[in-house]
């Protein structure tokens, strides 16, 4: 499953989301990590997606 599959799954972007970014933490790892909102990146069983706001 990719990033963009998991958020539609959820119910999509909120009016407020930043649709160009998410940060993703992951099972075996401390902190989370920024990542480009697209395609290509990939998501595992356990890990926590988070999608920032955007200001303007």
């Amino acid at each position: 499953m990719t990033v963009l599959n998991a958020i539609a799954v959820a119910g999509g972007y909120t009016y407020r989301a930043d649709t160009a970014r998410v940060y993703v933490t992951r099972p075996n790892q401390t902190g989370e990590i920024e990542y480009p909102a697209d395609q290509l990146l990939r998501v595992s069983p356990g890990d926590i997606i988070r999608i920032p706001e955007r200001f303007f």
